[in-house]
């Protein structure tokens, strides 16, 4: 994925920090409250590209399931727009 928008980055910390602390994901309701998505629609189109980025990657069917790639955790490490 060439470019990651902000809210984009606030996702993928947000799961990073959640699965962190409890191993497991967040439903696409929990994860957008947590990001200010008022639509569990836009949050699910945000994963999906994401996923398409190969930034998550799924081991099932629901978004509970979603881990970051190698890649997503090398971007957080690096300073927003560097």
């Amino acid at each position: 994925m060439n470019k990651v928008t902000a809210r984009q980055r606030l996702i993928l910390q947000t799961l990073l920090d959640h699965l962190a602390a409890h191993g497991a994901g967040l439903t696409v309701r929990e994860l957008g409250a947590r990001v200010g998505l008022s639509s569990s629609s836009s949050t699910s189109h945000q994963l999906h590209r994401l996923e398409k980025g190969r930034l998550l990657t799924r081991s099932g069917k629901e978004w509970t399931t979603a881990t970051l790639t190698s890649s997503a955790i090398k971007l957080l490490a690096r300073a927003p727009g560097a």
